[in-house]
């Protein structure tokens, strides 16, 4: 199934006395349900709120899951950029296909966009890749559902490690992303970051690391 951004307009001050985070987003979820009951919620998907939105990835949201495949709102995270990104236990070839979170269906309402190419990456799936040294960096191929990925290892020193379990990369893709409207995450933007383009032609989404 597609992810999907939905559009609610809710005021949250409504429930902003509620000092409990845990608590805030339980009530948060609870009016999306009763005052949007057509809206049919799955993991991974994200939440626009317009009474928050307007600039950047302010009042976006994202649907979670317990162990018990409970659902749940939670806000993106302020790992890599301030402005959103996506929180840690949405994992790249673990929960997800690298980039899914990237290529949605948006309600014509919505109007946030990401300000990022962040997605989280288990260090235990990279490190059961096969590596190939060339000079300075290595680079893993691998086809997954279908799609051609190449993972490149530049010691991006920058990008945040999470308890050595989770690791943020940069994905570019082939495919336009509606919600990145600075075109962060095509391919194209690679010339800015020294690569070399033309090598990887039949990729169809690049993973710096």
């Amino acid at each position: 199934m597609a992810n999907i951004m939905h559009y609610i307009d809710i005021d949250i001050n409504n429930f902003k006395d509620i000092e409990s985070d845990s608590e805030y987003y339980e009530k948060f979820f609870n009016n999306i349900i009763e005052k949007y009951p057509k809206i049919e919620l799955k993991y991974g998907d994200f939440v626009e709120n317009g009474y928050e939105s307007g600039y950047r990835s302010n009042g976006v949201y994202m649907i979670n899951k317990d162990k018990k495949n409970k659902l749940s709102i939670v806000c993106l995270k302020n790992h890599m950029d301030d402005y959103g990104t996506i929180p840690e236990n949405f994992i790249s070839f673990v929960n997800f296909d690298p980039g899914y979170h990237f290529e949605m269906e948006i309600s014509p309402e919505c109007k946030s966009y990401m300000h990022n190419n962040y997605i989280p990456i288990s260090l235990v799936f990279l490190r059961d890749q096969i590596w190939i040294k060339k000079g300075s960096i290595k680079e893993c191929f691998i086809t997954y559902n279908n799609k051609k990925i190449i993972l490149i290892r530049q010691n991006r020193k920058y990008l945040l490690k999470l308890n050595n379990k989770i690791i943020y990369g940069q994905i570019y893709m082939k495919k336009k992303n509606d919600f990145d409207s600075h075109e962060l995450s095509s391919i194209n933007n690679l010339k800015y970051e020294n690569i070399d383009i033309k090598k990887y032609n039949d990729c169809d989404k690049i993973i710096l690391i």
